[in-house]
């Protein structure tokens, strides 16, 4: 059963030491016992199980993890990955550079056409019901302004997630 999704935005150091790290087993030591056990409030933003309808909702209704082809895609499952065994775990990766076109993606989202986008998804998505599109609504509220602050702040953001 998928997990709780979780963004971090991460300092140029920590992207550093994370990117050169050679496995996917230290990568996601890393992130658990690095950058999660530090917990920047600034810096973090849950979005519980969400994250696929809004990940659905950001790009072509899928839930696949190919790079994406626009910034609004990018946030969730759209960058890099850095843990190849994406049955398991995921550690999507916006690089800096990327990180303002995807803020700026985000704050254009209302409300009205994340609902709109939702109730477009497909057949294929097993929770698609009510209470998971007001989840997926409420979980979306702080996203973009962590995005606008990891933007500001000139940081990469990673998204993790057990996917078990």
């Amino acid at each position: 059963m998928p997990r709780k999704g979780v963004f971090f935005a991460i300092t140029p150091e920590e992207l550093k030491k994370l990117e050169a790290i050679p496995d996917d087993e230290g990568r996601k030591l890393f992130v658990r016992d690095v950058i999660e056990d530090a917990w920047d409030e600034d810096f973090t933003q849950e979005v519980g199980m969400s994250w696929e309808a809004l990940h659905r909702c950001f790009g072509d209704g899928s839930c696949d993890h190919k790079p994406a082809t626009t910034p609004l895609a990018k946030a969730i499952f759209g960058g890099r990955q850095l843990h190849s065994d994406l049955t398991w775990y995921v550690i999507n990766l916006v690089e800096p550079a990327e990180v303002p076109a995807v803020a700026e993606a985000l704050a254009a989202v209302t409300p009205e056409w994340l609902a709109e986008r939702y109730n477009a998804i497909g057949p294929d998505y097993a929770h698609h019901n009510e209470q998971d599109k007001k989840d997926a609504l409420n979980w979306f509220k702080g996203l973009p302004e962590f995005y606008a602050r990891a933007a500001k702040a000139g940081r990469a953001v990673i998204f993790t997630v057990e996917t078990f």
